[in-house]
């Protein structure tokens, strides 16, 4: 194990391997690590941060639980981005708590977003966010460091054998998030592999994908966005968007 030199405690914020599960060529592809690069950013002041992407490099089990080993994490955070794939965030939690029943296990992502309920019954599981997660995640690292008091927003949990189940979180002004920290991932491996198969891979590499809405006022019968998002579209600043977009061309 990683000797901790840092007085701060270690986060690891990790999407599990859906080949874990299952390779479906159709819905198989690797997420985009934006998303992880700003919740790290987010948390930076209070804990050390690490990101274990154990699809992009097709992780084992055991090599992902390893990685949390070797660098001593006191939190490991685990997104899902769909039900379809649910077995691998039980997994991965499980994986987890038997390496080390004291990690903290914080799951969070679309898949959390909607089966919140079943995803607390999980004893593996510590707790669950309940909608869009940056300031979620802030305010629970501080509360687990001793820091401050529980913010019941955005999170579900267990307590003297209950569930508590807070309000769905949303962040209505998307450009006061920061800009994710891209230096907690290797871009140059990201930008030069295609998401998924098929006609939605990017033209040509490199490529990068940013977030730049979030939202949807259509309401289609088929699709979960609105619940997840909500229905009022909510826009970065586009002074915000330009500089994130010269800052990945110049580095």
């Amino acid at each position: 194990m990683m000797p901790k030199l840092s007085k701060k405690k270690r986060l690891i914020l990790a999407y599990p391997n859906l080949k874990w599960q299952k390779f479906d060529i159709q819905t198989t592809w690797n997420l985009n690590p934006y998303v992880l690069c700003l919740l790290g950013k987010m948390v930076e002041d209070e804990v050390d941060v690490k990101i274990v992407d154990a699809q992009f490099y097709d992780l084992s089990v055991e090599e992902f639980t390893q990685q949390i080993l070797d660098y001593g994490a006191d939190y490991v955070g685990i997104s899902l981005l769909t039900s379809d794939y649910s077995q691998i965030l039980h997994i991965a939690a499980k994986a987890i708590k038997e390496a080390n029943p004291d990690i903290v296990v914080i799951a969070g992502g679309v898949h959390v977003i909607i089966e919140y309920r079943q995803v607390i019954e999980d004893p593996n599981i510590d707790y669950a966010v309940r909608g869009e997660g940056e300031y979620v995640l802030q305010n629970l690292i501080k509360y687990l460091n001793g820091e401050a008091k529980l913010v019941e927003e955005g999170i579900v949990y267990r307590k003297d054998g209950e569930v508590k189940i807070g309000a769905h979180s949303f962040v209505k002004d998307l450009t006061s998030l920061p800009q994710p920290d891209y230096n907690l991932v290797k871009m140059e491996d990201y930008i030069k592999k295609a998401a998924r198969y098929g006609p939605q891979r990017p033209p040509e590499n490199p490529h990068v994908r940013i977030s730049v809405t979030r939202g949807c006022p259509v309401g289609c019968s088929f699709c979960q966005v609105e619940f997840i998002s909500g229905k009022p579209v909510r826009a970065r600043d586009p002074d915000d968007i330009v500089d994130e977009l010269l800052y990945l061309k110049k580095t």
